[in-house]
């Protein structure tokens, strides 16, 4: 019986595309066993331990090991199938390539458990903590890489030496065509190394965007904003912005300030009392400090105040000063506090489309200048206009109070060397405007 049940599986098995068979049936039920014994073996072992490390570690291993017990049988049911030469190796090679992916992708997931874990219990002075723990994912990553394809030159069976031989110019071209990408990289270190920030800080990037770091990469930093939007930005902007880290400093609280101005005319005793009150009821404050106000100034148009709090929820900021300036603006107008607005004075020099006045207007070729119009003006005091009772003795003169001929006109003219006319059109013949005869005839030589 015995005998000819062997002597059946000898035929059976003599038939190749049975044995290829035959071989991967076997290596799928035992990567099933393989499955099962992580899940109920090892994960029955590390659930008395009071570390989750372990468990965790089973969990990213039982995948790739399923995998892996399934491609070394695929590989040996290949090489019954297919006879030596280029068709196995290619086969061959591309089943060590997905192994080597399957495991490159568990590597990276382990390293990042594992520190995880490891920063997250590390003590005070110790090398791995969060602030170090992106610096120490990105050296693993790299060596992760490296050794990927390194093995995967091994599944090729290419010659790493010769590689290595040109590695120089290989580097140089590699480094102008990823100079971006080595950049983002080298300074991704140095911010990990330098530490201006760190996973969970809030930041002010260049006094605009403002959010949560929520991961340091090997390329990019991630920030979360407040409007739950995740910004990536590359790690050599990172290294080249000015940066306001919120979370910084000996201590975790940060002071807030809400700003206000008043009237000159208030009571800053009664407006320092007025602001500490206005802290009340509102959420997210601390005790201590204690809260306190500032007079910053005299502005140009009331007095400056400054109530400052403080507060150990950095993502609750603008929500607080927004509590701070209603309840602010409330409590003033109950107080009958007044809060002056910017007041400004115009003065309008002109009108538009008005004609300029006449003082401004410059002298035309005809009119002379202002020096000569000066020299006109100076006159001396006996060449000035008559008073008024010569005048009038001179209308008496003539009861028809008509002006005189021009040969009476002319006579008069004779008797006044300068040759100047009443205001009233009637030649003056007194002895007043002899004085004045010889500046005239001095400058009517001069414009002559």
């Amino acid at each position: 019986m015995w005998t000819n049940i062997l002597d059946t599986v000898q035929y059976w098995w003599a038939i190749t595309p049975v044995r290829a068979g035959a071989i991967l049936l076997a290596s799928i039920l035992g990567a099933f066993v393989i499955r099962l014994g992580f899940s109920r073996g090892l994960r029955a072992i590390t659930n008395r331990t009071k570390s989750d490390l372990d468990d965790q570690i089973v969990a990213i291993l039982q995948r790739p090991v399923f995998l892996s017990a399934l491609i070394i049988g695929l590989a040996w049911s290949l090489s019954v199938l297919i006879d030596a030469g280029t068709p196995r190796f290619v086969a061959y090679g591309l089943l060590r390539t997905l192994a080597v992916l399957i495991w490159t992708a568990a590597a990276f997931q382990l390293s990042t458990t594992v520190l995880s874990s490891v920063s997250g219990h590390a003590k005070h002075g110790s090398l791995f903590q969060p602030r170090t723990f992106p610096l120490f994912d990105i050296i693993f990553k790299v060596i992760v890489i490296g050794g990927a394809v390194y093995f995967t030159f091994l599944a090729w069976q290419i010659d790493v030496t010769a590689w290595l031989a040109s590695a120089g110019i290989v580097g140089i071209a590699v480094g102008f065509a990823a100079k971006d990408s080595l950049a983002n990289l080298i300074t991704g270190i140095f911010i990990l190394a330098d530490a201006p920030y760190k996973v969970g800080d809030w930041i002010v990037l260049d006094g605009d965007l403002r959010g949560m770091v929520r991961r340091i990469g090997v390329r990019s930093t991630r920030i979360l904003t407040r409007d739950d939007v995740e910004i990536t930005v590359p790690n050599s902007v990172m290294g080249d912005a000015k940066i306001i880290n919120e979370a910084g400093g000996p201590y975790v609280k940060q002071r807030i300030a809400a700003k206000v101005s008043v009237s000159y005319e208030e009571d800053v005793d009664h407006v320092a009392e007025v602001l500490l009150s206005c802290v009340d009821g509102i959420n997210n404050i601390s005790e201590f400090p204690k809260p306190e106000y500032q007079f910053k100034g005299f502005g140009d148009s009331g007095l400056d105040f400054a109530l400052f709090v403080w507060t150990d929820q950095a993502g609750k900021r603008d929500r607080i000063i927004s509590d701070l300036n209603m309840t602010i603006f409330k409590r003033f107008r109950v107080e009958g506090i007044e809060i002056p607005y910017s007041k400004h004075d115009v003065y309008v020099k002109q009108m538009p489309g008005s004609e300029p006045r006449a003082d401004s207007e410059q002298p035309t070729d005809g009119e002379q200048p202002d020096d000569e119009q000066a020299a006109d003006d100076e006159q001396p005091a006996d060449a000035q206009q008559r008073p008024d009772d010569e005048q009038a003795a001179d209308s008496e003169q003539r009861p028809d109070g008509e002006q005189r001929p021009d040969d009476e006109q002319a006579a008069d003219s004779e008797q006044r060397p300068d040759g100047k006319q009443r205001p009233d059109g009637k030649s003056d013949s007194s002895d007043t405007g002899k004085a004045a005869a010889a500046p005239s005839a001095a400058r009517s030589a001069a414009n002559g």
